[in-house]
């Protein structure tokens, strides 16, 4: 064998090595965690927070945070979910006052997580073993003032830019809170608070640990104001206590069904007052043997004095046209005297005023009486 063929072959061989060496050296890079799943569990114990086992309102709701992918991970892959948390009737956003927390020591080595005010990171420094099921990456714990449901809720963040996932399964969580709020308004309430005299408050009454037979809620009123009326979402029988089917001056019952265990029991108390003051709802829990009432929660409502227009946050607006003013004119208003002409809604012939009558608390007042006060002048022009 010549000593130019053996050098051909050395060649050849050296070359397809290097080949070789480089395909396996970006295997990692393009690596794809597929598909993937973020929800959450509830990790209260005794009372967790399903219908039959609400959690006392005051006692923190905890949970974990969870991630399932269906393939390994990469170096290149990046993902962001954020969670958010909503509670009571009226799906309040509480997130703020909610502690996140994360660990990427169960995700596997090189993978990483952070969490910034409960939007989570994903990413990773490598390739990963394989793929990640129900795996624990952080945890949230939030304080329960109200009763209702608290929903846990994760959405993809808009960054970092995802790569490496593919579609997205996620699931909000839902927990019970057993407890009493009011808000003022005829809307369902989300915080202890006040109302007007003359106006309505609602008191929301979500019930506690539920058996399987009936239970008897009762629910009472002290100091000024009076119960209108209790209502419930079909899981429940109301009565009035004195048997009266024209009021609940004495207060009312609220008895739940018999053999219903998963459904909430949460009644909706209307109330009102024609003088300041405060009231109080009390709610009890009635030993159906013994008839032993023992007290539940009570809501406070402060009963304001009639409110009146406040001239410092009242607005007036203005506008030359016949459409609502919605900001303020910055110039002069000046038009020709149009006596009998009618105005049209396409015209131009005459100026249209809005008042939005606010009172010292910043609340709009409604069926207001406002007295408006035009001043009308002449412009003279001399010719010399």
């Amino acid at each position: 064998m010549s000593t130019k063929t053996t050098f051909k072959r050395v060649a050849l061989v050296a070359v397809a090595s290097l080949s070789f060496g480089v395909l396996t050296s970006i295997a990692p890079a393009i690596a794809n965690a597929g598909n993937y799943t973020a929800n959450s569990t509830i990790t209260n114990t005794g009372n967790t927070g399903t219908a039959a086992l609400p959690i006392p309102s005051g006692t923190a709701l905890t949970a974990n945070l969870l991630l399932t992918t269906a393939a390994a991970s990469a170096n290149t892959n990046a993902l962001g979910v954020t969670y958010t948390v909503t509670a009571g009737p009226a799906s309040l956003d509480i997130t703020s006052t909610c502690t996140f927390t994360s660990t990427a020591a169960n995700l596997g080595a090189n993978n990483t997580v952070t969490n910034t005010a409960g939007t989570f990171t994903f990413g990773a420094t490598g390739a990963n073993a394989g793929a990640l099921t129900a795996v624990v990456f952080g945890t949230v714990s939030c304080p329960t003032t109200i009763g209702g449901s608290y929903v846990i809720t994760p959405t993809e963040a808009a960054a970092p830019t995802k790569a490496g996932y593919a579609t997205a399964t996620l699931t909000a969580q839902t927990a019970r809170v057993s407890g009493v709020n009011v808000s003022q308004g005829t809307t369902r309430s989300t915080t202890v608070g006040a109302a007007r005299v003359g106006g309505a408050a609602n008191v929301i009454f979500t019930a506690p640990t539920r058996a399987a037979n009936a239970q008897v809620f009762t629910v009472t009123s002290s100091g000024v104001g009076t119960i209108q009326s209790i209502s419930d979402s079909a899981n429940a029988t109301i009565a009035r206590v004195n048997g009266s089917a024209a009021d609940y001056s004495a207060g009312g019952t609220v008895v739940s069904t018999a053999g219903d265990t998963t459904t909430l029991v949460a009644a909706n108390i209307a109330v009102a007052s024609a003088v300041a003051g405060l009231q109080t709802i009390s709610t009890f829990t009635t030993d159906t043997t013994t008839g032993i009432q023992t007290l539940f929660r009570t809501a406070t409502i402060t009963w304001g004095a009639t409110p009146t227009i406040s001239s410092s946050l009242t607005t007036v607006f203005a506008a030359q046209g016949n459409a609502r003013a919605a900001a303020l004119e910055t110039t002069v208003l000046r038009l020709p005297s149009t006596a009998g002409v009618a105005m049209t809604t396409v015209g131009t012939t005459g100026v249209s005023i809005a008042i939005t009558a606010l009172d010292g608390d910043g609340a709009a007042l409604n069926a207001q009486t406002v007295a408006a006060t035009i001043t009308s002048w002449t412009s003279q022009h001399h010719i010399r």
